[in-house]
């Protein structure tokens, strides 16, 4: 199994078993996975058992979690999800054969044991199935809910935002009413818990209908007033400026689990879902402008995470309007709110060359000002670097671009060097840029190969990812890796090495492979031989090379007194 399908089961698992508890904390630490293994953004290039080690790094920090959490939204609306196939069997025949005109007359005269956001108890597991099996129907009978007990109806929208895809479409003449009805009941009953719970299933629902464009364009019109309300809830919800707790960081988390939060994502993804079905390409949305507009200009009730969503789309809204870009970093005032939009944008956006010049204060200020200082207030060490390193990466790619004052900005870093820490953070960051194949400027080459012989870098187990995807020429990078190699002071763990790269040196440059294969062998530290090897060895031994050959000879005697008989390649 890959790393990206043990990321997938990770966040499975963790939407099952800890994500209505703990959902910011989880949401967290799966993107902490994603960070580290470098494939946040990326097709994945590691090999399973870094994954597998990283993997149980996260999940014993799952177990660790001990403190409650009350938050009433699933963080991970957009993870994968099982198809109908394969979800679990029905649990009892109640629902296996019954109409959806049946299944709704046996849920209204069902009453769960269990609050309204439950997702295990009495029929709902069995009813949550039969919708997923039976979406179309299901949605078209939805206006049937609308007296069933709100766990029902939570966990049905729940549901059919979870199946909703092209295959599984749903009809929106039928849940409209359901919706529109829903939200009316919530503000008749002034947001009782009753009645606000399934409100809470629609704002997912709706955002991942415009984002992944599952609704027909017809129901613009009848969609609006559904969005001005749920806007209005938010309006009545709004968070409180404060971060949930000190191990949080990651506000586009907190975004998706809060009302005020949801309702901008879903005015976003409205207004690009507007754009993509009109012939006014650019141009955002006007009555969701007049919204934005109207937050921005208010010195107050700004929150968290509504401008957390801003950090999170800022380039679009620079695409969209330059003045209103410049509007929206301006309005950012509250040391809280302007943490709140910066980790936002830093931490869940690759470096956008049409705003750097645009950001120049913003990146000062969290490498060397006030910014640090807010977080390191706020959040402990390791939460508040995870930030930093984010920075640092938009950084390094500023720097090997060539844009404008990103060589000053290198430079404010670079004195840090120093510390083994910061330089191993940095390390991985220029290994996850390098990585990046869709760049569409070319790295400054001489640049790069002077980070590559800097000494606080040759420390770096790293660094076998830099010859993993380095962008320099094969005679450069093989050079520089040996060098890397010769100086690294420890001894190889060698399930971090890319030894099967070694292939592709081999018929220009056999002897510095050679060369690259004898220290692996003399400094591996857990006697762990990669496959790979011996077929490099084997490709060397058929040199007509009377060196290369005895070379090769040396390291399989060395490989035999690890325990490794590979002497059938001498045949």
């Amino acid at each position: 199994m890959n790393p990206s399908q043990r990321i997938s089961e990770l966040k499975l698992s963790v939407g099952s078993l800890f994500a209505l508890q703990y959902p910011q904390e989880c949401e967290f630490l799966v993107h902490e996975y994603q960070k580290l293994s470098g494939i946040a953004h990326h097709e994945n290039e590691l090999d399973e058992e870094i994954a597998k080690h990283k993997l149980e790094t996260v999940e014993q920090s799952l177990k660790k979690l001990t403190y409650p959490q009350t938050s009433i939204i699933e963080t991970d609306v957009s993870s994968p999800e099982l198809p109908p196939s394969e979800l679990p069997p029905i649990s009892s025949n109640v629902f296996k054969t019954n109409s959806i005109d049946e299944v709704i007359k046996i849920i209204k005269t069902s009453t769960p044991n269990t609050d309204v956001f439950s997702y295990d108890d009495d029929l709902i597991p069995d009813f949550e199935v039969y919708v997923a099996n039976n979406v179309f129907k299901s949605t078209q009978k939805s206006i049937e809910l609308k007296n069933v007990h709100p766990s029902y109806q939570h966990n049905f929208l729940h549901t059919v935002t979870k199946t909703i895809d092209q295959k599984n479409k749903i009809s929106w003449v039928g849940i409209l009413p359901l919706i529109t009805y829903l939200i009316k009941r919530c503000n008749d009953d002034d947001n009782h818990i009753s009645s606000f719970a399934p409100v809470c299933a629609i704002y997912p629902l709706l955002e991942k209908a415009f984002k992944e464009d599952l609704v027909d364009f017809c129901y613009k019109n009848q969609l609006w007033p559904v969005i001005e309300q749920l806007v209005e809830i938010g309006n009545k919800n709004l968070d409180n400026n404060e971060y949930p707790n000190d191990n949080i960081i990651d506000t586009f988390t907190i975004s998706l689990n809060s009302l005020d939060g949801l309702s901008f994502h879903i005015l976003y993804h409205y207004a690009l879902w507007c754009e993509k079905h009109t012939d006014k390409k650019g141009s955002f949305e006007s009555k969701v402008k007049r919204i934005f507009d109207n937050y921005l200009g208010k010195k107050e009730n700004h929150t968290v995470s509504r401008h957390a969503v801003f950090g999170l789309y800022l380039r679009s809204f620079h695409r969209f309007n330059k003045s209103w870009f410049d509007q929206i970093l301006d309005s950012v005032k509250d040391k809280k709110i302007k943490l709140a939009f910066w980790n936002s944008y830093i931490c869940w956006n690759k470096l956008h060359v049409a705003i750097f010049h645009d950001l120049h204060e913003w990146y000062d200020e969290a490498l060397n000002g006030p910014l640090v200082k807010t977080l390191n207030g706020h959040y402990k060490p390791n939460q508040s670097n995870y930030m930093y390193e984010s920075t640092i990466g938009h950084m390094i790619l500023a720097y090997l671009y060539n844009l404008d004052n990103a060589d000053g900005y290198f430079e404010k870093f670079v004195k840090n060097l120093q510390n083994n820490e910061f330089a191993e953070n940095c390390a991985f960051q220029l290994a996850h840029v390098m990585k990046d194949k869709t760049k569409d400027i070319e790295f400054n080459k001489e640049k790069l190969e002077k980070l590559w012989k800097d000494e606080s870098f040759l420390k770096q187990k790293v660094l076998h990812l830099w010859f993993k995807n380095s962008p320099l020429n094969q005679k450069t990078t093989i050079q520089l890796y040996l060098n890397y190699l010769k100086q690294y002071p420890e001894k190889i763990d060698l399930v971090f090495v890319y030894v099967g790269e070694l292939q592709n040196y081999v018929s220009e440059y056999p002897k510095l492979v050679i060369d690259c294969l004898k220290i692996l062998v003399e400094k591996t530290e857990n006697h762990f031989i990669p496959d790979e090897m011996k077929n490099i060895l084997k490709l060397l031994l058929e040199s007509k090379d009377t060196g290369i050959k005895n070379s090769c000879n040396t390291i399989i005697d060395d490989l035999a007194k690890l325990g490794y008989n590979w002497k059938d390649l001498l045949v």
